[in-house]
């Protein structure tokens, strides 16, 4: 047994092995530190490479090898485009940094009064802080709150609460507002502002009535026969009523999606409808604050921000979008009231940048208004990945080509699936991509690249009735955009 005391050279060795092994745990659990100002670029001024079919000088692309930290390739980098949903990247990164990722949105279920026996002797509340994913399991936890105090009736008033901000009836007033994707937002937000139509048929396969799921009172549909034309829907609010109209020779589906105009509403009579099928009788729903001194039956709370944003990048959701930038708006530290809060969280602190030009009008991109560039939309890609955050990498966040999310359907041949993760975006006249992707080579690069038609979408908004044709002009040019899109990206992979 050798009992000699090891070497002090051997004891060094080991204790920086140590402190090495230490240092690389703290940076994987962690993430890296970097500042706001590192994220920079030098001017490039290599020879572009051509995306057929496109004006010059409505395109414009980026791509960064992360490993040499250097441009490559580039176009047009810091030339304002409108970037249709690849502005959910700015909002994720926005509300990563204003909240943080482990930010959750509680919706609470209190009373007055008192309970004596199965009787709730008072007012029943419910008030939301604009939970993006708030779903019937969210709403059945709350009505557990009611089973475990043994409630079955609530003899005062049920309100709904929607005082954390201010409701509105559309996402973006110059977006059609019979979209599913331009519903109401509210604090209190079930099922993203959606309500389903299941139409019924004749032999014929006309539609002769539809039921509404979840059926409430607050909602109503029809049927009608006149005035065959896009978008074979008719709308209108009576009080408090939503009514909704149906061609009868419209509409394909089995069931329809239509937006929500008073969602919190919606979400206080889907809560009372589950109440009754529970077998708990509560009064109908009217509108007011919650009190300070009411008294918490139950609260739910969502999942933390960080998976939120990850699912709003994989499926793009333009509500949760717009929920978690309201948040993050008003809890903004530095907010300037007369400027965007989103608008000032780049310009002052990526300050290696030029942010003149850079707009946000609306943080789903649900709009024509929204300008940014390839390189600052490179620069929010870099940020977070030279962040590495351990619960919002970019191959995390974002989906993956030929398999999940809004890519599954894109760049899904042999060579290029599972080699690009992007954020997909389209308006009709604008079409993006935006994120990182291997080469042929193996070597890693983030990307972004905007294609435009400034003059094909003022000519499209001039028309406020829109006919088939237009409809249909505008879906072929979004398709041949994204199209060369995917054919540039498959281009630079073999490349690179």
């Amino acid at each position: 047994m050798n009992t000699k005391n090891p070497p002090i050279k051997h004891i060094k060795s080991n204790i920086e092995k140590t402190f090495i092994t230490l240092i690389l745990l703290i940076l994987i659990t962690t993430g890296c530190k970097v500042s706001y100002d590192d994220i920079h670029f030098a001017d490039f001024k290599g020879k572009p490479v051509w995306i057929n079919g496109f004006n010059q000088e409505n395109y414009g692309y980026m791509v960064y090898d992360t490993a040499d930290d250097k441009i490559v390739m580039g176009h047009n980098i810091r030339k304002e485009f409108t970037p249709a949903s690849v502005t959910k990247l700015f909002t994720a990164l926005f509300a990563a940094e204003t909240l943080g990722t482990d930010y959750t949105f509680p919706t609470v279920l209190s009373y007055d009064g008192s309970i004596k026996g199965n009787t709730l002797e008072g007012d029943l509340y419910i008030k939301g802080s604009g939970d993006p994913e708030l779903s019937l399991d969210g709403l059945l936890s709350l009505i557990n709150g009611l089973k475990l105090k043994k409630i079955k009736e609530v003899k005062g008033n049920f309100y709904f609460d929607e005082s954390s901000f201010q409701a509105r009836e559309e996402l973006d007033k110059d977006m059609p507002s019979y979209a599913y994707y331009n519903a109401g937002i509210s604090p209190l937000t079930f099922n993203s502002s959606i309500i389903y139509a299941l139409p019924k048929r004749d032999s014929k396969w006309k539609i002769v009535s539809a039921d509404l799921i979840p059926s409430l009172s607050a909602f109503d549909s029809y049927i009608y026969t006149d005035n065959l034309s896009y978008p074979f829907l008719k709308f209108r609010l009576t009080g408090n009523k939503e009514i909704w109209g149906l061609h009868q020779k419209s509409f394909n589906e089995k069931r329809v999606q239509l937006p929500v105009k008073r969602p919190g509403l919606y979400t206080a009579e889907t809560f009372r409808r589950l109440c009754t099928i529970h077998g708990i009788k509560i009064p109908d729903p009217v509108g007011k604050q919650t009190p300070s001194d009411s008294k918490t039956i139950s609260s739910h709370e969502s999942s933390p921000l960080g998976g939120i944003l990850k699912n709003m990048l994989f499926s793009s959701n333009n509500m949760t979008a717009e929920l978690v930038y309201t948040i993050s708006a008003a809890l903004y530290k530095n907010n300037d009231i007369n400027t965007n809060p989103m608008e000032q969280f780049y310009s002052s602190n990526f300050t290696g940048l030029n942010w003149k030009n850079f707009k946000i009008a609306n943080a789903s991109g649900l709009t024509t208004l929204n300008r940014t560039t390839p390189e600052q939309t490179c620069a929010v890609l870099l940020y977070i990945d030279k962040k590495n955050s351990a619960d919002f990498r970019l191959e995390d966040i974002l989906p993956l080509s030929g398999w999940d999310g809004t890519m599954k359907g894109r760049l899904d041949s042999p060579e290029a699936a599972f080699r690009v993760y992007g954020k997909t975006g389209s308006i009709f006249y604008s079409s993006g991509l935006a994120g990182v992707f291997y080469g042929a080579s193996g070597k890693r690069y983030i990307y972004s690249i905007y294609i435009n038609d400034p003059d094909k979408r003022i000519e499209y908004d001039k028309n406020k009735d829109k006919t088939i044709e237009d409809l249909n002009n505008g879906g072929a040019w979004t398709k041949k955009a994204a199209d060369s899109i995917d054919e540039f990206m498959l281009k630079i992979i073999k490349e690179l």
